[in-house]
């Protein structure tokens, strides 16, 4: 396993317990899902089928973003630990 690949995987995990402990805290909202059925019903085939396949590439493009933004997070924060590090050693 290459060094990158681990860290995206590490990454991975991180942000999937993360989503479990988010998930854990946030009331379950089952009105949701029943306003999800009941627009998809509605819907003819055809259009329900294109809908689902937007929101499905909508939701996997903002998963993506997310998981930049928390890489993000920690390259910056391992770069703040090395100045101040420095900075210490500096002293």
């Amino acid at each position: 396993m290459t060094e990158e690949r681990f860290i995206e995987k590490v990454i991975a995990e991180r942000i999937d317990m993360l989503l479990q402990k988010a998930e854990a805290e946030i009331k379950n909202d089952d009105d949701i899902v029943d306003r999800e059925d009941a627009i998809f019903q509605g819907l003819e085939e055809e259009r329900s089928l294109r809908l689902r396949d937007y929101l499905d590439q909508l939701i996997s493009l903002e998963a993506e973003r997310g998981e930049a933004l928390y890489l993000g997070g920690v390259c910056d924060g391992i770069r703040l630990m090395v100045k101040i590090d420095s900075i210490g050693r500096a002293r």
